[in-house]
């Protein structure tokens, strides 16, 4: 009877002992693979507001969100669908597929490129100051379109019965 249970104990210790050998090994290998194949070629970092990486991708991203940058030409990769689980294997995959240029690339320095940057820069900045205070958004906006409107229509609207009496009276003094 005690033969039995501890015989039973062994194999239950070995088959445990040999399960966390073998997640070691797969995780080790993986480890390796992610090592030597993906942080030869990435670096990895994390922002604590979504701000800077909505800038940079220059549309509202869910949070949390996988975005990666090429700083040497300011494109970036989103993934195609959001991974709401991310995996080390998903993570690995696009991350291979970026290294393939499988993945459309967002952004760069073209000029269409900073003046859609530009675009959304002030949409978010106009957005954001009308959320803060309304009031002072429209004053600060409204004040320099009213003057401008007045010039304008003083430039082109300004009566012009005024300037041809104005003009008839110059010539009969002349003669």
């Amino acid at each position: 009877f005690f033969s039995f249970f501890s015989f039973f104990f062994f194999f239950s210790f070995f088959s445990l002992v040999f399960s966390l050998f073998l997640s070691f090994f797969l995780l080790f290998s993986f480890l390796s693979f992610f090592l030597l194949n993906i942080c030869s070629n990435f670096l990895f970092g994390w922002t604590g507001s979504p701000e800077l990486a909505n800038s940079i991708a220059m549309t509202t991203l869910p949070v949390p969100s996988l975005i990666v940058i090429n700083a040497t030409n300011y494109l970036h990769h989103i993934p195609e669908k959001h991974m709401e689980i991310l995996t080390p294997e998903t993570l690995a995959d696009f991350l291979n597929r970026i290294l393939q240029n499988d993945i459309e690339a967002y952004g760069g320095m073209g000029v269409m490129a900073r003046a859609k940057r530009m675009y959304y820069e002030g949409t978010t900045t106009l957005a954001g100051m009308w959320y803060g205070n309304p009031v002072l958004t429209s004053v600060i906006i409204g004040l320099p379109l009213g003057f401008l409107s007045l010039i304008c229509y003083s430039m082109w609207c300004a009566d012009i019965m005024d300037a041809s009496e104005d003009d008839q009276n110059v010539r009969e003094k002349e003669d």
